[in-house]
């Protein structure tokens, strides 16, 4: 049913679990697996204007070497790891970057990993899982935390 599906991490717990998921999926289906980590654009903010004098530059590339340093040791771990499994680190927007790059894999299957704020969280601090989820021009798998997902479960 997949053949090539796409999953986003910001190398946390939650979405540890959503990468676990994909790498599942990509097995069960042989289906390609990209590994997408989005480092923030903090240069792009209104607010960075009025910081003059900062390198974003340089800043970002820091940021994104080591961004690039974890997310390579994060899918050494995957053992075994799905036949056709890469890894990318892309600079800008997380939510625009993921739905980018899902278009231009021609994805048919995004996962994504959501901290379980509720409604109020996604008020204040935005939903990347949200708006990939309302954007997306795919079918996306939300993987929730692991106490929301027990959570549930156990009022069934």
């Amino acid at each position: 049913m997949f053949s090539n599906i796409l999953v986003a991490t910001d190398l946390s717990e939650t979405s540890g679990r959503a990468l676990a998921v994909a790498v599942q999926l990509a097995r069960d289906h042989g289906a390609a697996l990209r590994v997408l980590h989005v480092v923030h654009d903090v240069a792009s903010e209104p607010w960075a204007i009025e910081a003059a004098g900062v390198a974003f530059a340089a800043l970002t590339a820091e940021v994104r070497d080591r961004a690039e340093r974890d997310l390579a040791a994060c899918v050494a771990r995957i053992n075994p790891a799905p036949e056709r499994m890469t890894a990318e680190v892309l600079v800008g927007r997380p939510a625009a970057e993921i739905v980018r790059r899902a278009a231009d894999l021609h994805a048919d299957l995004v996962v994504v990993g959501s901290h379980g704020r509720g409604p109020l969280g996604r008020v204040f601090l935005g939903s990347v899982a949200d708006r990939v989820l309302r954007e997306s021009g795919c079918p996306v798998l939300v993987v929730r935390p692991a106490a929301a997902a027990a959570a549930v479960n156990n009022a069934a």
